[in-house]
């Protein structure tokens, strides 16, 4: 342990309470029984030298804890035995609430005897219900459902919905995100407000490019009975200009949806009525048509934007 904490500059040690030493290095001090460390020394230890994380879990978290002005730790000549570490089962389940949470908070949320379904995507009552001109109706529900009616005053009616609690992103990965940062916020050792400076700062590129593709794949998706919707047009134009040899452009569009959509069930559900379409026109199997779509769009997946750009952004990765 000497040797693990040694290091080639100085570091502060405190004897007595009223007294505080330099030594060039711990190692040569392992003959006595313990050391007073305060606080300065420390964050010292642990951000220049790093080594901190070898010693003892008991030792290890009061050092971490910024509500402790000094913690004492014993040097002996048999501390590799101090190194095993005992992790308890509560800390083990705490440390791997992100993922459980996650998975109970989706099941829960699903199972329609439970009620939070319901509850969570019902729209009858509203906080604000407006009508934005000749554009759209605008209303907000009581369970935060946006939803956009009567778009452009079509006569289909066409809208859009949006359930901000039920459909996976404040639940559950903001709630487990919060609570994790709750249970651990002793640990932390970049302020709250910093870390979600960081978040929005590196979301800002990501969310325009997203925002465009999840709007294609909207438009091509609406209305999808009608016979005037985008994907039923583009079936028929091209179907008629290129004949059977819209077979080998099949792939081709699987694999453009998955890449702007980032899904290959998305791309399927986008492009699967362009391939119906043009099935029934040229008088061709839809099952074949719409099999060479799925393996166009699971290629298309794999090199897909959002993909790309999610990860670039974990990572935080610049000029990807």
């Amino acid at each position: 342990l000497g040797e693990v904490l040694a290091s080639k500059s100085e570091a502060t040690v405190e004897s007595a309470p009223d007294k505080i030493v330099s030594h060039p290095s711990i190692t040569e001090q392992l003959g006595a029984r313990g050391y007073h460390l305060n606080h300065e020394a420390m964050y010292r230890l642990r951000h220049e030298h790093g080594a901190m994380t070898v010693a003892p879990a008991s030792v290890y978290n009061k050092m971490r804890g910024r509500f402790l002005k000094s913690a004492t730790i014993r040097l002996t000549n048999d501390s590799h035995k101090d190194l095993e570490t005992q992790t308890g089962p509560v800390d083990v389940m705490l440390r791997l609430m992100p993922l459980w949470l996650t998975v109970v908070l989706l099941v829960i949320t699903r199972i329609k005897p439970i009620g939070l379904k319901e509850a969570l995507t019902k729209t009858e009552d509203s906080i604000f219900d407006t009508q934005l001109g000749s554009l759209a109706e605008f209303k907000l529900s009581t369970s935060f459902v946006i939803e956009i009616s009567d778009i452009l005053s079509t006569p289909n009616n066409i809208g859009w919905k949006y359930e901000l609690l039920y459909i996976p992103f404040i639940v559950p990965f903001f709630v487990c995100g919060f609570a994790t940062l709750f249970v651990y916020r002793g640990e932390l050792e970049t302020p709250v407000l910093s870390i979600l400076t960081g978040l929005i700062s590196r979301l800002k590129k990501p969310f325009v490019a997203l925002l465009g593709a999840l709007i294609l794949v909207e438009l091509l998706r609406s209305s999808d009975t009608v016979t005037d919707a985008p994907a039923n047009i583009i079936g028929l134009r091209l179907s008629n200009k290129l004949s059977h040899a819209f077979v080998l452009l099949s792939a081709l569009l699987g694999s453009l949806g998955a890449f702007f959509s980032g899904s290959t069930t998305i791309s399927n559900l986008t492009f699967g009525a362009v391939q119906q379409a043009a099935a029934l026109n040229l008088d061709i199997s839809l099952e074949a048509l719409l099999a060479v779509q799925a393996c166009g769009a699971s290629v298309g997946n794999a090199v897909c934007l959002s993909n790309i750009i999610a990860v670039s952004t974990v990572v935080g990765m610049e000029g990807v």
